[in-house]
């Protein structure tokens, strides 16, 4: 499915998926997503053969940006991070991060190495990440 993506602020016309300009729009950004979801990494594959069963979660979108997975009703974001995060994504990552803590969501990070070495760790995580925010919203 790809990293989180964002529209380029100076060219607002423009969507920044790693280096790949895509054209703007809602329209554009909703069938880029939809194409994301189609094509995702292996290790997002697997995780989201793992966890698709939990009651909300899904592969969303936020304003400008696509991410991997999301509980919305805990405000939860999971993201699988590639090699490129380390280099290319950490200053969209942080604006991302800071887009989606200012509307109330906690993110977090694994890498594909994590899934690929300790899925059902990742799995647990995200399950009782999800479990105490329900708990802690009743």
């Amino acid at each position: 499915m790809g990293k989180f993506s964002e529209i380029n602020l100076e060219n607002p016309t423009v969507l920044i998926q790693g280096t790949t300009p895509i054209p703007d729009g809602r329209r554009r950004l909703v069938r880029w997503a939809d194409q994301m979801r189609q094509n995702m990494t292996d290790q997002e594959a697997e995780l989201w053969s793992r966890i698709k069963d939990i009651s909300g979660i899904k592969e969303p979108l936020f304003g400008k940006y696509i991410g991997d997975f999301c509980h919305r009703k805990t405000k939860s974001v999971f993201e699988v991070d590639g090699r490129h995060h380390k280099y290319h994504g950490l200053s969209i990552d942080c604006k991302r991060d800071a887009y989606l803590n200012n509307r109330g969501y906690t993110v977090t990070r694994f890498t594909n190495s994590d899934v690929e070495k300790n899925l059902d760790w990742v799995v647990f995580t995200i399950r009782e990440t999800i479990a105490l925010k329900k708990q802690a919203m009743a």
